[in-house]
């Protein structure tokens, strides 16, 4: 073999090598930002889920009342503790989104006296339709078959209806927190 066909016979070897190593590299770090948008696609489901868990079951104070279910304002107060403390985990502050669920939320811990009271309530099922992220951004679209159980004037309720629901997440820090949301009862299944 001549020195011309070793020499081009080193080139075709060295651009095969090079051309696998790029095509492996290449797969390799798609396999590292699928894994990674996975990761952030888990995280971002898991607030969704806390948020619907909070919204239905936060505000329950007759699980930690102690006076037969006329709620003293220490029991009332320490529910709001929690509510506090979860919600900083789960609703961003912008658009002020935190500051009005607390207040909604902590205004049903309030209301709720001798004549009402919730027993309980979450979701039968959650249906994540679509999770799309931009960088720190991310919309979800998700479907919720809601139910509540509490007591008023004596007699007890237990609704249960289906919403279709829109999030808007940004990641602050390592949390996805929800921004904003906003949901519709599905056809015929209003409160």
């Amino acid at each position: 073999m001549t020195k011309i066909r070793k020499t081009l016979l080193f080139l075709i070897l060295i651009t095969i090598i090079i051309s696998a190593t790029a095509i492996y590299v290449n797969k390799a770090s798609a396999n590292t930002a699928d894994n990674i948008t996975q990761i952030e696609k888990a995280k971002i489901e898991k607030t969704i889920r806390l948020s619907i868990d909070l919204e239905q079951k936060g505000f329950v104070v007759h699980q930690k009342n102690t006076s037969n279910n006329l709620f003293t304002l220490d029991e009332k107060n320490n529910v709001k503790k929690e509510i506090l403390e979860k919600c900083k985990n789960v609703f961003s502050n912008k658009k002020q989104l935190l500051s009005k669920r607390l207040g909604q939320l902590s205004g049903i811990v309030d209301m709720q006296n001798d004549k009402f009271i919730v027993l309980d309530g979450g979701a039968r099922w959650v249906k994540i339709n679509d999770i799309t992220i931009n960088g720190d951004n991310a919309t979800v679209i998700a479907e919720v078959r809601f139910w509540s159980k509490f007591i008023e004037d004596g007699k007890v309720y237990t609704p249960e209806n289906t919403m279709k629901l829109t999030y808007i997440l940004n990641k602050e820090g390592d949390l996805w927190k929800i921004v904003e949301y906003d949901g519709d009862f599905l056809p015929d299944d209003e409160p």
